[in-house]
């Protein structure tokens, strides 16, 4: 039951870090807003989501494993959980951000969140 808990908060809390982070970036470096239209964003703009996706994917791990009290299958659950969902939301904006972008967002998700597990039990 606390490995469930601990993947539940660690997906509630990338999703709201990453959520979050948006009016942040926006706040500080406003000409990177780009509104609904995602033909505007910048490679700056895309190149800090990525390194803040990776932040929160080892936050979200780690959190995962304090919570759930283990660092291999909440973690591992987690990194899943969010690959799968991270597909199905750059299958929607497939088309309107550059190849690079999605292939290292997705491909940083798992690894990441396994290494925030495993740092918890370092």
């Amino acid at each position: 039951m606390r490995i469930f808990i601990g993947i539940s908060i660690g997906f509630v809390a990338w999703t709201v870090l990453w959520l979050g982070s948006e009016p942040i970036i926006f706040s500080v470096v406003p000409e990177w807003n780009h509104g609904d239209d995602l033909s505007k964003v910048v490679d700056n703009y895309l190149v800090t989501k990525l390194v803040l996706s990776a932040m929160f994917s080892i936050s979200a791990g780690y959190l995962c494993s304090v919570i759930g009290r283990e660092n291999l299958r909440g973690p591992i659950l987690l990194g899943f959980l969010l690959l799968a969902v991270g597909v199905f939301v750059q299958l929607g904006v497939w088309n309107s951000i550059p190849a690079w972008f999605h292939a290292i967002f997705l491909g940083l998700l798992f690894p990441l969140t396994i290494i925030g597990g495993r740092i918890r039990g370092a």
